[in-house]
């Protein structure tokens, strides 16, 4: 597997995480948990993209 077909990977694994805390953010916006999950789901997919 090439290197670029593993970055790719990656951001799709980390995109897809950022998909499922955004979700449990939404059903619980009170939740301190949910909101830094979302928030570290969102900074690893920034960083990978």
């Amino acid at each position: 597997m090439s290197r670029l077909s593993e970055r790719i990977e990656n951001f799709n694994r980390a995109y897809s995480i950022y998909e499922i805390a955004v979700e449990k953010y939404k059903q619980n916006t009170k939740d301190i948990l949910f909101h830094m999950s979302l928030v570290q789901a969102f900074e690893l997919t920034f960083e990978l993209s």
